[in-house]
């Protein structure tokens, strides 16, 4: 079969098997509403503040990240299914990307096959699905683009082989400006000379010189970076929690997560899940890993290593969230497309491992889905609501129903001041004992049902 249309199949299976993804007809968190009211409340895409590329003195040094989301939200932000879409579009390349590496070391239908899988991994499902995490999904791009032409150099033999060199050296610096997380690359780049050396069998005990130039030059490139970044990675007030006693804990959830097929967010999970389930799930990824690795201790250490290579940065954090271990998908993908190809009950196995990975992914998108919706339906019925009351006296008091998911009607309206042509009241809230008695003598009474829809009950006066 050709490459392309090998790449076809990969983009056809990752639309079809992704299908809830773009049928999202909201979002799923506050990151993406504020971004999208911050780059349409501007006229043209030119008004919008963009991130300056050598403004390195944040805590958040991102700004290509920042301003393709900007310019995305600009153009795509009220119309989510599409917004969707493009974002799962990204994410499809780089499962394209991962199958033109991966043929490098292993067989092509290994290859293949991983590209095809990793398109539904839990990990990966949950940044294809969110646009908050647009940036997962570029770094992660630019560094399988960096790998790719480093590798393209080392088969080389003319004066392309610089070009190249250059050229992979040039996407790793680019990966930066997306996410922090990237400084991992030279890690990944030791891990597969290391590869080379010790269990590839036409290379065994090869040391690939042009892999450790360029590894040498990746890490020059990191340690250049934290250079000038730390003092802002880790500031004395405010970031993110860290500690280095947080390693185990983190660890052991982001080992349980792909297994635990109704889990989210990860976070809190050793408080929501009961003994048995965290057991029995951890037990599933020994199980997968030891099939996978039988007798081999190197394997095992390779496995581990990639796995958690792309949490490296995030394992001391306070919390764990999916998108902190994306690259483990691929690894789980790589590792069941490994176990089809073999003989017997492996391809059994592989298939029964998919279908729990797979079915876990679903639920993902499912989540999504009513997330969107609640939060759609929300802001579509409360601008009904107030459009028609028109009560500039009126203090509007939301009262949800039990089980009404009230965080994401709260989040879809804290960055607005406007939906559509009608400019939002300030006081609309959530909580009685909130009530504003002083400005406001009427009160607007609301009730917010378990699927996001807002209907007026009454109006009362505040006593």
């Amino acid at each position: 079969m050709m490459p392309v249309n090998k790449i076809a199949i990969i983009i056809a299976f990752g639309i079809i098997a992704n299908i809830g993804l773009f049928m999202n007809a909201g979002y799923f968190s506050h990151d993406e509403i504020g971004w999208g009211i911050r780059a349409i409340s501007a006229n043209n895409l030119m008004e919008i503040k963009y991130f300056h590329l050598l403004d390195y003195n944040k805590f958040h040094y991102r700004p290509l990240n920042f301003n393709i989301w900007l310019a995305s939200s600009y153009y795509l932000y009220e119309v989510p299914q599409l917004f969707h879409f493009f974002l799962l579009l990204c994410g499809l390349v780089n499962a394209i990307l991962f199958y033109f590496i991966i043929k490098y070391f292993v067989y092509e239908n290994v290859a293949f096959l991983s590209a095809m899988i990793s398109t539904v991994m839990p990990s990966i499902v949950f940044v294809n699905g969110w646009i908050g995490t647009i940036a997962d999904i570029f770094w992660f791009m630019c560094c399988s683009l960096s790998f790719f032409l480093f590798l393209a150099s080392n088969a080389s033999r003319n004066n392309s082989k610089y070009l190249f060199f250059i050229s992979a050296s040039i996407f790793f610096i680019v990966s930066l400006m997306f996410k922090e997380t990237a400084v991992i690359y030279p890690a990944v780049i030791f891990l597969s000379l290391a590869y080379n050396f010790l269990l590839n069998s036409d290379k065994r005990y090869i040391l690939d010189r042009w892999g450790v130039n360029f590894f040498l030059v990746c890490s020059l490139v990191v340690i250049t970076y934290l250079v000038l970044r730390f003092e802002y990675l880790f500031p004395k007030q405010g970031g993110y929690g860290t500690s280095l006693s947080n390693i185990p804990g983190r660890a052991l959830e982001y080992f349980i997560f792909p297994f635990l097929l109704d889990n989210i967010e990860i976070h809190g999970l050793f408080e929501q899940y009961d003994r048995t389930q965290l057991i029995i799930s951890a037990a599933l990824h020994v199980f997968f890993i030891v099939l996978l690795c039988r007798g081999s201790f190197l394997k095992y250490l390779f496995y581990i290593a990639l796995y958690y290579v792309g949490a490296i940065p995030v394992l001391i954090l306070d919390m764990s969230l999916p998108h902190y271990i994306y690259t483990s998908g691929f690894v789980l993908a790589f590792g069941i497309a490994v176990l089809y190809y073999r003989n017997g009950i492996d391809r059994l196995l592989s298939v029964v491992f998919f279908s729990l990975l797979f079915t876990h992914s679903v639920y993902l998108q499912k989540n999504y889905v009513d997330s969107g919706s609640y939060q759609n339906n929300f802001v579509n019925t409360l601008y009904s609501v107030i459009s028609s009351t028109k009560n500039e006296h009126c203090q509007y008091l939301i009262e949800p129903a039990f089980g009404s998911k009230v965080w994401i009607a709260i989040r879809a309206i804290s960055f607005r001041k406007t939906i559509d042509d009608l400019t939002l009241p300030k006081d609309i809230i959530f909580n009685k004992n909130v009530l504003n008695t002083m400005d406001h003598k009427r009160v607007c009474n609301l009730f917010l049902d378990v699927d996001g829809r807002v209907k007026l009950t009454g109006v009362s006066d505040e006593k």
